[in-house]
């Protein structure tokens, strides 16, 4: 993450899982200090996880735009981080809730 930091001047965010989600995320670059990144996945429990950077080319840039993104219902929990732009997420939204 700290390699693709430049490429984020937005957001950062990490999501790791073990037994349940855990993440940080933040406005702006990933906070650096001499020693290495200040937040990041070490401090976050679980052995698996995704960590995204994000620089907007289109979109809002604040808080509900941090990735990687969230979802829980039912019967599904997912984290998703992705680079590009979803011109039809409200129709895929649904065909989520279907699956």
């Amino acid at each position: 993450m700290i390699s693709q930091n430049h490429r984020g001047h937005q957001s950062y965010g990490f999501v790791s899982y073990d037994d349940g989600f855990h993440s940080e995320s933040g406005l702006g670059l990933l906070p650096v200090s001499d020693e290495g990144s200040d937040k990041g996945p070490e401090e976050l429990e679980g052995s698996i996880g995704i960590g995204h950077v994000r620089y907007a080319t289109s979109g809002e840039r604040g808080r509900l735009d941090i990735q990687p993104y969230i979802d829980r219902t039912e019967n599904y929990k997912i984290a998703i981080g992705y680079n590009g732009n979803l011109v039809n997420n409200k129709e895929l939204r649904g065909v989520g809730k279907e699956i």
